[in-house]
């Protein structure tokens, strides 16, 4: 009974992404499952493609599902896509289950130079120096959406200079040498969405702010956020 219950309890979360993709059927294998035309438009990884960057590569993958498991990479996205873990749509505050992990090392996890980019339900483990981040968006697009991941954060969680972009339901899970949890910085930014993402374990006395707006132009929203003793929650300039 405790095993249902503890199934049933990860059961009404988002995407899995061992769902299978939409890809043009070819002959069914001799497992009897059928085996998908590469290119998509929904991509998994490491079923079709071995690694996050080549199902990105794929210009026909217009969704990627990644598998549970460690990914040592670091993922440049520059044309439009859906980008989602094994968590997808399930929120970060609440973990259950097995995570699809991105190991970017001394670089950025994510890096996003394109319009309309959703990247749902990983775990970053980014960066330990505050000069970069775990997610990057500093290319002034627009349509961002970073959703339901867990950053664990040495340095910075991330630096975006993007408009129309939103950050929800993140876990921000910041180490003693983070200074700096979301920042916005450089370009002006409009039309920013940061709502109930909680952040924590950071050490004041080095850290700038979980949430900091440099250059707020218009309409920027921050609601529903938590920060578990880091000091500044939120710092909006301008």
């Amino acid at each position: 009974i405790a095993a249902l219950i503890g199934i049933s309890a990860c059961s009404g979360g988002g995407g899995s992404s061992t769902v299978p993709g939409t890809g043009s059927a070819i002959t069914p294998s001799g497992q009897g499952r059928t085996v998908l035309a590469l290119g998509g438009p929904t991509c998994n990884v490491p079923t079709d493609y071995p690694t996050i960057q080549a199902a990105v590569n794929a210009s026909g993958c217009a969704t990627i599902n990644v598998a549970p498991g460690s990914y040592t990479e670091n993922v440049s996205i520059a044309r439009a896509l859906t980008l989602r873990g094994a968590q997808a749509g399930r929120d970060a505050r609440d973990p259950c289950g097995s995570e699809s992990v991105i190991n970017g090392g001394v670089g950025p996890n994510v890096t996003i130079s394109a319009n309309s980019v959703t990247v749902d339900g990983f775990t970053l483990n980014g960066p330990v120096s505050q000069g970069t981040a775990a997610i990057v968006m500093m290319g002034a697009n627009s349509g961002e959406t970073s959703k339901n991941n867990i950053v664990n954060n040495p340095g910075r969680a991330a630096s975006f200079n993007t408009s129309n972009t939103a950050f929800s339901r993140n876990l921000v899970n910041s180490t003693p040498t983070a200074g700096d949890g979301f920042q916005a910085n450089t370009t002006p930014v409009q039309n920013v969405l940061l709502a109930d993402n909680t952040f924590g374990g950071a050490t004041a006395a080095n850290y700038n702010a979980d949430i900091t707006i440099i250059e707020g132009k218009s309409n920027i929203a921050v609601t529903g956020n938590k920060s578990n003793g880091d000091g500044t929650l939120v710092a909006l300039f301008k």
